[in-house]
């Protein structure tokens, strides 16, 4: 896919959090772009499949640029931040995801990883996430993408990552049902190609 936008450097990697569908392929994309740097988040550190993940890429934690409580950063006219929500002793990993909001002059992206509603309802009020691009969280699984949540980021694009026909049922009608319910397009990638967005007006908005 990077090759066939012509992209031919990234420079960071951020990982979500440590499930396997989120860092997998690790190693081949280090191998297509070594110099990139990769980000997690701390609490995060030690974990046993990212540590392996990691070795397979000829990567250590000691290559990673581990990130407590937030950061920011400036990438040309946009800025990016970068949030750690609470993980507490006994949570499972989806409830750690990175919370990643993009944001230019006139338009925002924001992204949740795997976070539940749960973890949704802790980050409320932390920021105002207005957002015109939303990423469902866990893939548009019913115990994500609230409706708490959708009122306080007010996207006017919701995007599905999934695959088709996918043994998980994603995305759920309770997702889906909740997301047009406050009028946002749904946009799937288990319905066709890859999802894009380009700027258009100073907004994102989906590439035709």
């Amino acid at each position: 896919m990077l090759r066939a936008e012509g992209l031919t450097q990234v420079d960071l990697i951020l990982v979500s959090h440590p499930d396997s569908d989120h860092i997998g392929g690790l190693d081949a994309l280090l191998t297509y772009s070594p110099r990139a740097q990769i980000a997690a988040l701390s609490h995060f550190r030690g974990n046993a499949e990212l540590k392996a993940e990691l070795a397979q890429a000829r990567k250590s934690e000691e290559d990673v640029w581990w990130i407590d409580g937030s950061a920011k950063l400036r990438v040309g006219e946009f800025r990016l931040q970068i949030e750690a929500p609470p993980l507490e002793k006994g949570d499972g990993e989806n409830s750690g995801s990175m919370f990643v909001w993009i944001r230019g002059e006139r338009t925002a992206a924001l992204f949740t990883g795997d976070a539940p509603d749960q973890t949704e309802y802790q980050m409320l009020g932390r920021e105002r996430w207005e957002t015109d691009v939303l990423k469902a969280g866990h893939h548009g699984s019913r115990t994500s993408t609230s409706m708490a949540w959708l009122r306080e980021t007010t996207p006017k694009y919701v995007v599905f990552s999934c695959g088709p026909e996918n043994p998980y049922g994603h995305p759920t009608p309770e997702a889906l049902e909740r997301v047009r319910s406050i009028g946002a397009q749904v946009l799937r990638t288990d319905r066709g190609a890859s999802i894009r967005f380009v700027l258009r007006g100073g907004r994102f908005v989906p590439a035709r």
